[in-house]
């Protein structure tokens, strides 16, 4: 799937994910990547790491747009839409564990506080019309 992301191919990959997706909602109805990427493309992948690559790509995508598919990648793990807010709340706590230890490593990089480099992305992320002051330090 090297095509670019507004082909006609693509969104029929996209569209095929999503309506398989549907029909596994909750997490006893999860489907193992590799079962996954064989029904999204429609042949078995030759490599689970490698070849899944793409169906990982189609996932984010689809979660960028709020569709809440949890994955997990225990010995049962697979993928499924969220069904309860505990579900979604416990992905997304780990989603921001793994941010938040990428963040850790680029502050010690640079040598300065985690605290700092947030300060500096908060910024980034700032029009000149927005306050980041954080509320509880606004006059």
């Amino acid at each position: 799937m090297t095509e670019k992301k507004h082909s006609a191919e693509y969104l029929e990959y996209r569209r095929r994910l999503s309506e398989i997706i549907n029909r596994h909602v909750g997490v006893q109805a999860r489907i193992g990547a590799a079962e996954l990427f064989a029904a999204v493309f429609g042949y078995a992948p030759d490599n689970k790491i490698n070849a899944t690559r793409a169906l990982r790509s189609l996932v984010t995508d689809l979660r960028k747009d709020g569709i809440p598919i949890i994955s997990s990648t225990a010995s049962d793990g697979g993928y499924y839409l969220s069904s309860a807010g505990s579900d979604l709340e416990a992905f997304c706590k780990r989603f921001r564990s793994r941010a938040l230890n990428t963040l850790k490593i680029e502050a010690r990089l640079r040598k300065i506080t985690l605290p700092t480099l947030l300060g500096q992305i908060a910024m980034s992320f700032a029009t000149p019309k927005e306050d980041v002051t954080p509320p509880s330090q606004r006059p």
